[in-house]
């Protein structure tokens, strides 16, 4: 039996800065490296102000706890993911390892749920496209939509405001990440 392969989609909410990686079938020690490396590759080159990878759609965890130990162990680049969103109850384990282990210099949030992330950070309704890349591999810009640009910010005015919710200071997840410069 062929193992199944794991796929990354990568997708950018352009008003408030979000990377969005989502991680489809068999998730294993090599392809953990791969989504780390893919997720700083991505936040570097679209100046993501918070990296989330989603692990809903995940078909089977494969990875070792040594493996888990060890990424724990290694310092994390500014552009790691942040916040990984498990609602399966091995994955969530996992990720709450890695977690615990790497505290405190691993700022790592682990959700059940892309809902949770997006009411802790205020964020009402975000709009991720997904990101393609030229043949030399740079990025293809995407054209930032007139209506993306209409009532950007919260407190309905211009892209510049730095004006966010209030409750964001209050959650767990969203006193890590600065969207206030968006």
């Amino acid at each position: 039996m062929t193992p199944s392969t794991t796929e990354f989609r990568v997708e950018f909410d352009q008003v408030y800065k979000i990377s969005l990686i989502r991680v489809t079938g068999r998730l294993a020690d090599e392809s953990l490296a791969g989504l780390y490396e893919a997720s700083r590759r991505h936040s570097i080159t679209t100046k993501a102000k918070v990296g989330i990878v989603d692990l809903s759609s995940v078909s089977e965890f494969a990875l070792s706890a040594e493996f888990i130990r060890q990424r724990a162990r290694q310092k994390p680049a500014t552009a790691d993911p942040r916040i990984i969103v498990a609602p399966q109850t091995y994955g969530f384990g996992l990720f709450r390892m890695l977690q615990l282990l790497g505290e405190p210099a691993n700022r790592l949030e682990i959700v059940h749920t892309l809902d949770e992330v997006f009411a802790a950070l205020g964020i009402p309704s975000p709009h991720f496209e997904p990101l393609r890349w030229d043949r030399t591999g740079q990025l293809i810009k995407p054209v930032m939509k007139p209506e993306l640009t209409v009532a950007a910010s919260p407190c309905e005015c211009e892209r510049s405001c730095t004006a966010l919710p209030k409750q964001m200071s209050k959650s767990r997840v969203s006193r890590e990440f600065d969207l206030g410069s968006i």
